[in-house]
């Protein structure tokens, strides 16, 4: 399979939506008003987005296009966008960095979708996005001219991915009228009809893989598509599941005015070393991989109090979920989002740009940083142990080791009180001694170098402040 298919390390969702005008599938509480993306012309900010992308190193993106502006009168495909500018140039910045790119429709396009539900409001209070009336037409008068013009004639060497819906047959996204036909039959079909319209255009799954069942749940769609005795499988190169589920298993689950009362009836232990792994067990019966296309947390907030996505502590728990789906086997990660104005539903940006200067973020881009600068693209995991560790853990770690031979770590105490010291046994392939450089992202310290420390026959002892992420990198 090929290498781009496999393990790409922790990446970022550019949504270019954003600044699109409109709303995101017609609902009025999600307006693509505001940019955050400096005119294309504006070297400085452009300048100023590849410092914060060489300061983060993202291992790949996941990149959102906006459908509707590139579909004619006729529903022919339309490039020549400003989107495309923009995608442009992340491809020279992801080629220069040997990272990959996937192309996301999010949404169908209004020409192809099914009508939509009587009384549907645009915008209004319900999310509406219908799936394509004709799957054959999506596929070879749209996908497979978008393809030909990004593979033949833009040549983006990079981008080697496409999904073309996201969180599919959730909250309205990708219906059909009265579920006839049966959206997840028609979702397959989708499928066969895009993998065949691309290799009609020698565009084969070695140059573009398909990703599917792109959603929170994505067993329950898998038991959905064989009990209509269809199967996704042989047009899909990987799987995809999304967590804004994320809670720290001491933690109580919480009846939030942003989420449903079930919500967070379950912590990490069971949403990652369950559920995922259990989903992880069929995908690799398949021969496929599970990825993790959206990471992050509502326990926080959302639109009730947006700024908790921001937070130390919805951070960390991030960063503790990235931790533990490594060490079960989910290897490629995106973070929910590089880019975003912070007006919509929470305070999701990682870094932006103003007046041709870079802004960071502060607990976001430095717990985040502080990840994508341990673990990256092709990364071989080794899952640590905790010595005694009680079955509600605080700490979770793991060991990783980079294509070219750099050794890392990354170690999570999310307990808000205590100073924890541990003592962990090094892979038994690794150096028995040796420095290590620790870098701390906490209340205090962002993403900051603090010291070395040193392994003794194959143990490091390793002090683990409360709320931090902490890295560590092999010198010597």
């Amino acid at each position: 399979m090929n290498k781009h298919f496999l393990d790409l390390g922790l990446g970022f969702n550019w949504f270019e939506h954003l600044g699109s005008g409109g709303h995101y599938a017609r609902w009025i509480k999600y307006p693509l008003s505001d940019s955050v993306y400096p005119d294309i012309e504006d070297t400085a900010g452009w300048k100023a987005i590849e410092k914060g992308l060489d300061e983060l190193s993202p291992g790949w993106f996941r990149f959102g296009m906006p459908p509707d502006p590139h579909v004619d009168e006729n529903g022919n495909f339309l490039g020549d966008t400003v989107y495309f500018k923009h995608l442009e140039w992340l491809n020279s910045w992801a080629v220069k960095n040997d990272r990959t790119i996937m192309l996301d429709m999010f949404l169908m396009p209004r020409y192809y979708e099914f009508p939509v539900p009587e009384g549907s409001e645009d915008p209004g209070n319900n999310i509406v996005n219908m799936a394509a009336a004709n799957n054959r037409a999506y596929a070879r008068n749209f996908v497979a001219p978008m393809m030909e013009y990004v593979v033949k004639h833009l040549k983006l060497k990079s981008v080697r991915l496409f999904n073309p819906i996201n969180e599919p047959m959730e909250y309205g996204v990708y219906q059909t009228p009265d579920n006839n036909p049966p959206a997840m039959a028609h979702y397959v079909e989708m499928y066969r009809e895009i993998r065949n319209a691309l290799d009609d255009v020698d565009i084969d799954r070695e140059r573009i893989g398909l990703i599917g069942l792109d959603c929170g749940d994505p067993a329950k769609f898998t038991l959905e598509q064989h009990a209509l005795g269809v199967d996704i499988d042989p047009y899909v190169e990987a799987y995809s599941v999304h967590h804004y589920n994320l809670r720290q298993d001491h933690l109580p689950p919480l009846n939030l005015p942003d989420t449903g009362p079930h919500y967070f009836a379950k912590g990490m232990n069971v949403i990652i070393e369950h559920d995922d792994r259990k989903f992880l067990d069929y995908t690799r019966s398949r021969k496929k991989p599970l990825w993790a296309l959206e990471m992050g947390t509502f326990y926080y907030g959302k639109f009730d109090t947006p700024e908790g996505v921001a937070s130390l502590d919805a951070t960390i728990t991030v960063a503790e979920g990235i931790i533990r789906a490594i060490n079960v086997g989910i290897t490629s990660l995106c973070i929910w989002s590089l880019m975003n104005p912070n007006t919509v539903d929470g305070h999701w940006a990682v870094m932006g740009e103003k007046n041709g200067q870079l802004e960071r973020y502060k607990y976001p881009f430095a717990v985040y940083g502080l990840l994508t600068n341990h673990f990256g693209p092709g990364d071989r995991v080794f899952p640590l142990s905790i010595p005694d560790a009680p079955e509600i853990c605080h700490l979770h770690a793991t060991a990783l080791e980079n294509p070219a031979g750099g050794r890392s770590l990354l170690l999570v105490n999310d307990h808000h009180e205590q100073n924890t010291e541990v003592v962990f046994e090094l892979p038994t392939s690794w150096p028995k001694n040796g420095k290590y450089y620790i870098s701390i992202a906490n209340r205090s310290l962002l993403n900051d170098i603090t010291g070395e420390v040193c392994a003794d026959q194959g143990l490091l002892r390793l002090n683990c402040p409360p709320q931090s992420l902490i890295g560590l990198k092999f010198i010597s």
